[in-house]
């Protein structure tokens, strides 16, 4: 019982656990800020996006909001030759793992009416 407890004790307490998905504490992260984000335009300022997002999603500040509201909040998209499946993608960083080889998105689709209907942060 107690190797069970100290077992579940660490999944909720090690960021990353090597299982395909992420275990991050949804507390993490600084709050979301537009104009911050939007001054996010490359590398050099990686990691703003990036300590944002988790709270973005978690807190789901984009639910019920037409594509022109997530513009105003996050501005243009990007149009990258990947992610077909999803309409809006907004580069948030390098991926956040020790050896780093991808990047993180955060990608967002509309539904028939043009209001979002489903956002997560994914990666390439």
């Amino acid at each position: 019982m107690k190797r069970r407890s100290v077992l579940l004790c660490l999944l909720f307490l090690v960021p990353e656990c090597g299982c395909g998905t992420s275990n991050r504490m949804v507390t993490s992260g600084r709050p979301f800020d537009s104009v911050q984000w939007k001054q996010q335009t490359d590398e050099s300022k990686a990691n703003v996006r990036l300590d944002m997002a988790d709270q973005l999603v978690a807190q789901r500040l984009l639910d019920g909001r037409t594509r022109m509201q997530v513009i105003d909040v996050l501005g243009e998209p990007l149009t990258p030759d990947f992610f077909n499946e999803w309409e809006m993608v907004y580069w948030l960083g390098p991926e956040r793992k020790v050896f780093s080889l991808d990047s993180e998105w955060l990608a967002i689709n509309l539904d028939t009416s043009g209001i979002v209907s489903e956002y997560r942060v994914i990666h390439d």
